[in-house]
């Protein structure tokens, strides 16, 4: 019952997340897909949704972060949006607290458009929000988050704006670059998680079934 296109947009985000594990993580990537045998309606709509839930992992002392930390911090020459990476945090280290740290700062970074921790390539891909979005924008409801060591970043629709410089803010302006993210998308959490955990669920309209 998934359009075509939602699946599509899933491979694409699956083989982007597999890629970042080989790559940054140096791991095999664990992956759970699972919809709900169990379809759900609304009151007031005549639609159906099911549940599309995936789960993908990979255990490594490699944190989420630490890629591009790494490669920002290596002295190697970069491409100039690099620069603006270097720009926003300049800003963001003002902010640094218990609740919000440099940690935090590179895993949103990660996440930007052409940005990648990988030391064999320069530039990144299209940028894992961008993905994300266009699932998000077919769910009736959602709830994505990233894990990594003890920080959980929500991925929350309405922050997952580009700007003009294809950066994405993670907070209600939408400005990367002289605003930190808003407090509802970085937890701290008591439990240490070895490597980086996605969790992605959508409520799917369907849109066909098996005869």
């Amino acid at each position: 019952g998934v359009s075509e296109k939602s699946s599509e947009e899933l491979s694409e985000m699956l083989i982007e997340l597999v890629g970042n594990s080989r790559e940054h993580a140096y791991s095999d990537t664990l992956i759970d897909i699972d919809l709900t045998r169990s379809t759900y309606a609304r009151k007031d709509d005549d639609s159906v949704f099911f549940g599309m839930n995936t789960a993908i992992l990979n255990f490594s002392d490699k944190l989420f972060y630490k890629p591009l930390k790494e490669k920002i911090s290596s002295g190697i020459e970069l491409p100039q949006k690099y620069d603006l990476v270097k720009c926003a945090y300049d800003f963001h280290k003002n902010y640094f607290s218990e609740s919000y740290d440099e940690r935090d700062f590179f895993m949103i970074s990660s996440f930007q458009d052409k940005i990648s921790g990988s030391m064999k390539k320069k530039m990144g891909g299209r940028g894992l929000t961008t993905l994300i979005t266009s699932l998000e924008e077919k769910a009736d409801t959602h709830l994505c988050y990233v894990l990594s060591g003890n920080t959980v970043m929500f991925l929350v629709q309405d922050l997952l704006k580009y700007d003009d410089n294809k950066l994405v803010g993670f907070n209600q302006s939408g400005n990367y670059l002289s605003d930190i993210p808003d407090k509802n998308v970085i937890k701290k959490i008591p439990t240490f998680f070895p490597g980086t955990s996605y969790n992605l669920s959508f409520a799917i309209k369907k849109e066909w079934t098996l005869e």
